[in-house]
């Protein structure tokens, strides 16, 4: 993705080089990544396939421009990375899959992370913030 697809903003290069996300399990989502596939497509019909082919292959092969392109290369070189990315497509769709996102987000919570998660959503409930921070 070039500033035409606007892969990272400034704005978010800024987060990641100054916001220390470090007890914060922060993902990077890539939205709209199907917007990779008509270019995806485009070469792949270039290359000489059939429109059905070039249909089946252009997910994948877009997945691989992307990878290409070392978006995620990027951010993990900057100060505070994201523990993880996920990119997602077709997400304006009725059955929009939002697996993906839930896969990565359960992948970067770590069980203590998710411990905090939890008490933190649970501030009114003392006694279990005492167990947990006697626990610790």
């Amino acid at each position: 993705m070039d500033e035409y697809h606007r892969a990272i903003t400034k704005a978010e290069e800024k987060f990641f080089s100054e916001c220390d996300t470090s007890s914060v399990p922060v993902i990077a989502v890539f939205t709209k990544f199907d917007a990779l596939w008509d270019d995806a497509y485009g070469q792949l019909k270039e290359s000489g396939l059939t429109r059905m082919e070039c249909k089946r292959m252009a997910p994948e092969k877009a997945k691989e421009m992307f990878t290409n392109m070392k978006i995620w290369d990027r951010l993990r070189e900057t100060q505070y990375p994201p523990r993880d990315w996920v990119s997602l497509a077709e997400m304006d769709k009725d059955n929009a899959d939002c697996g993906p996102l839930l896969e990565g987000t359960s992948g970067a919570l770590g069980e203590e992370a998710m411990q905090m998660l939890l008490i933190s959503t649970q501030r009114t409930n003392l006694a279990l913030c005492i167990k947990f921070a006697v626990e610790r």
